[in-house]
């Protein structure tokens, strides 16, 4: 595609949320083309072939695969398109890890449609987006202020997921299994989460996260 009519490619395994966004590209930027994938398979056929898209949407939560896993390869090969995670994933706890892994922004589900349009500009325009959520939580050059005070941010992007499905009551095993993951190494997880936050029980981990989760979205 020319850059006049730049190529966009979604990955998302909600149809609605797919329409969603090919209805306001075609709003609010009728001249940016937009393919789709449901899945991770889809989405590793697509970006073997031609045309190479100008940018990637990607959500984090695909049916045969984690986004966050993929991230890195993605954004360290110069053959890939840039990528702009689109996720319900809270901004203030994945956003920094996906920029970290080399994402060029990170804009929630629940943003208003202005936000996605300027996201999607920026990223095409070559820059990074810097979602408001997270500028806050950037020092400037030389600054040896750490803003950063969320104990939720010790965590690693895998340990976040585990950490999720415990929260909604999931023991080990069912995390190994959602995860696909060995139940040992679900376990090592839970315990590198307990010893981060400082917490011996899933009450305490409860309480710790609804503290510091307040307002993050």
């Amino acid at each position: 595609m020319s850059k006049d009519h730049p190529l966009i490619l979604i990955a998302d395994d909600h149809t609605i949320v797919r329409r969603g966004f090919k209805n306001l590209m075609a709003l609010r930027l009728p001249d940016v083309n937009v393919e789709e994938v449901a899945d991770m398979a889809g989405l590793r056929i697509r970006l073997a072939r031609s045309p190479r898209p100008e940018l990637l949407v990607l959500d984090l939560q695909l049916p045969d695969g984690n986004g966050m896993d993929i991230l890195p390869k993605l954004c360290n090969d110069p053959a890939q398109p840039p990528v702009l995670v689109y996720s319900m994933n809270p901004v203030r706890l994945y956003g920094t890890k996906a920029m970290k892994m080399g994402a060029m922004g990170y804009v929630s589900k629940d943003a208003a449609e202005e936000d996605v349009v300027t996201a999607v500009r920026t990223v095409l325009s070559g820059k990074p987006y810097l979602n408001p959520d997270l500028a806050v939580r950037t020092p400037r050059p030389g600054s040896t202020m750490v803003l950063d005070t969320n104990p939720l941010e010790r965590l690693s992007a895998r340990e976040l997921m585990v950490l999720d499905l415990l929260l909604t009551g999931a023991g080990v095993k069912d995390v190994a299994e959602t995860l696909g993951l060995g139940i040992s190494t679900v376990g090592t997880y839970k315990i590198r989460i307990y010893d981060k936050l400082g917490v011996s029980n899933i009450l305490d981990l409860q309480t710790v996260v609804q503290l510091h989760r307040k307002g993050v979205h």
